[in-house]
């Protein structure tokens, strides 16, 4: 039905025709129950404390058709409750419908133009008063009202709470304090011993003339036992005495010069061929060179020289090819993009900004929405390589370009699904690549990925064939990517789709997070292409996906907003290092469906 000028509506609750509680408001939620959290407090011990809520369904015109707004009733799970005397649990409202839960009858109509909203409630004793002039209340009611009872148990913990602090207060006051200082033991005595010093008697001996002097005579020996070697005899005196030259000294050690000459001409290779080799030339003594010449300790002479000795110059030629030869080398190369290599880019300035660039995210500003600091994509600046791809400059074969790339907005190194403000990136590596491009005559929306992976062969892929938008069939435990796409702007209601490494996918909408929790979802029909690859020799899996703008709300003007994001399940959803996200959505949970939390597209 079409909403009032004032967007304002009115429930107004009466137990046997008795006003009991009244709203008027503009809010596009309400919800009903017994609990003091709820807008719309009700004092029924038949009503749960969340009976049911009431929102507000916007849907926004395409073309010529105007745009729409009606109301939804959802009842909770534990209450029951009756809309024109139907037992109903999600149902369209219209202005006089009523409805009923627990003891209380609602009717909901539109409020008058008021300039703020109001509530009010009955009191007990006045409810009580008005109800007992028609007919009899049973004494009962109260006292197993919510109300009432949280009341009770409120005022208990706070008498209770009081009751212990003046205890703990009268203790403190009556305890002696501590004393500040233990008592000291009494000093101990000590009693140390020692050994007697012996004093030196009057008479002891105080010189050498005091002392008695004895002789003591030694056995002799005899002269037989006494052996002597005899002097050798000279023959002639006058003999003449010839001196004889001793052998030479030997040098002292070769210096370790040579060895180390000799090691560097054995590195030259022996068997190149074309190479034009002339050996070492070293002029030494050959009894320095030796390895086994004996040592000996230097005279102080020789000593001396040693220092001033010359040393020979020592002539190393180190061999050289004469000609070198390029040969090809052919190599099978993959056809993904990969990390360039570091030590190529530090040669090659040029070719380093050119990689980089490739991986380097579009710019980004934050603003505040629903209370969080979201990322603003500035689409504008992408717009101008955008609005030049022409038919065919989009090839979607399962394998990204630097050419698309070049004309693609790029999300950069997707994150870890954990706390932080940034968290931590994510390992593998993920990188998203948004574009406009043309098929079959439609305008369609380009959306690319790149998934680096450690090992391929490991890559989950159970799900076969597409999958149905009722039953998800555990795709989200392949190695899978998922994409969200509220082209509204409301952040409320959304479409996901989910592709994993076979190009199989699910893909539905859903009118909002609660829904999707209810498991209340609708069909969406993509019309998508997608073509995946596995690329072993890069080490990664690439997916492709072409949607006609036509199934996302039409082609988006310039300053139309998107609330986006993009999403990866390495090896599934088990642990919370396998998510990966474009933007952080972490709730302490593993769900993705954050829509207040998404990133933005600004065309």
């Amino acid at each position: 039905m079409q909403a009032t000028d004032n967007h304002k509506v009115q429930l107004t609750g009466s137990i046997l025709g008795v006003e009991s509680c009244h709203i008027a408001t503009d809010s596009d939620e309400v919800r009903v129950g017994s609990s003091l959290d709820t807008d719309l407090v009700v004092l029924d011990p038949l009503v749960p404390p969340l009976a049911f809520t009431v929102r507000r369904q916007k849907r926004h015109g395409e073309g010529a058709r105007p745009c729409e707004c009606r109301w939804i009733i959802e009842a909770h799970s534990q209450a029951r409750v009756f809309v024109n005397e139907h037992l109903t649990t999600r149902e369209s409202l219209v202005f006089g419908d009523t409805i009923a839960s627990g003891c209380h009858r609602f009717v909901f109509a539109p409020a008058d133009p008021l300039p703020r909203n109001r509530k009010s409630n009955t009191t007990v004793n006045d409810l009580c008063a008005a109800l007992l002039k028609n007919l009899p209340l049973p004494p009962g009611f109260l006292k197993t009202c919510p109300w009432h009872q949280h009341a009770q148990r409120l005022r208990r913990a706070v008498t209770g709470a009081g009751i212990l602090a003046v205890i703990l207060l009268l203790l403190f006051l009556i305890t002696p304090p501590a004393p500040k200082f233990e008592t000291i033991q009494n000093p101990m005595e000590v009693t140390v011993l020692a050994d007697r010093i012996k004093v030196p008697a009057p008479d002891a001996v105080r010189s050498l003339k005091d002392v008695q002097r004895q002789t003591f005579n030694a056995p002799a020996t005899p002269e037989t036992a006494m052996s002597s070697k005899p002097a050798p005899v000279v023959a002639d005196a006058n003999a003449e005495v010839k001196t004889v030259d001793a052998l030479p000294a030997p040098p002292p050690p070769a210096p370790q010069l040579a060895k180390a000459s000799a090691a560097i001409a054995a590195l030259a290779p022996a068997e190149l061929k074309g190479i034009e080799r002339e050996p070492g030339m070293v002029n030494r003594d050959p009894i320095r060179l030796a390895a086994t010449a004996p040592a000996r300790r230097l005279t102080l002479r020789e000593a001396a020289g040693m220092a001033a000795a010359e040393l020979r110059p020592v002539t190393i030629q180190s061999a050289v090819p004469a000609a070198l030869k390029a040969s090809a080398v052919s190599a099978t190369t993959g056809n993904g993009i990969q990390i360039p290599d570091s030590r190529v880019l530090d040669r090659n300035k040029a070719q380093r900004l050119e990689a980089l660039a490739v991986f380097k995210p579009s710019p980004v500003r934050f603003e505040t929405a629903s209370g969080f600091q979201v990322p603003v994509a500035r689409m504008r600046e992408s717009l101008v390589p955008m609005e030049a791809v022409k038919p065919g400059d989009y090839q979607i074969d399962g394998k990204v370009t630097e050419g698309e790339i070049a004309k693609s907005w790029k999300s950069g190194r997707f994150r870890v699904h954990a706390p932080g403000h940034p968290p931590p990136e994510a390992n593998p590596a993920t990188y998203c690549y948004i574009g406009r491009a043309e098929a079959g005559g439609k305008p369609c929306l380009y959306i690319s990925f790149i998934c680096s992976d450690p090992d391929t062969d490991k890559i989950i892929t159970k799900v076969t064939r597409n999958v149905p938008y009722n039953s998800r069939a555990n795709i989200v435990g392949d190695d899978s990517l998922e994409i969200y796409l509220d082209t509204n702007n409301d952040r409320r209601d959304y479409n996901q789709m989910i592709v994993n490494s076979r190009g199989a996918y699910w893909a539905a909408y859903l009118p909002s997070t609660e829904d999707y929790q209810n498991k209340i979802i609708r069909p969406w029909d993509t019309q998508a292409t997608i073509k995946t690859s596995i690329d072993k020799a890069a080490g990664q899996w690439v997916c492709e996906i072409l949607i006609p703008f036509e199934r996302v709300g039409g082609v988006p003007a310039k300053g139309t907003r998107w609330t986006v994001n993009f999403c990866r399940n390495f090896r599934g959803q088990f642990e919370d290092w396998q998510l990966q996200t474009w933007f952080e959505v972490y709730d302490k949970s593993r769900n993705f469906h954050r829509p207040d939390k998404f990133g933005m597209f600004e065309w």
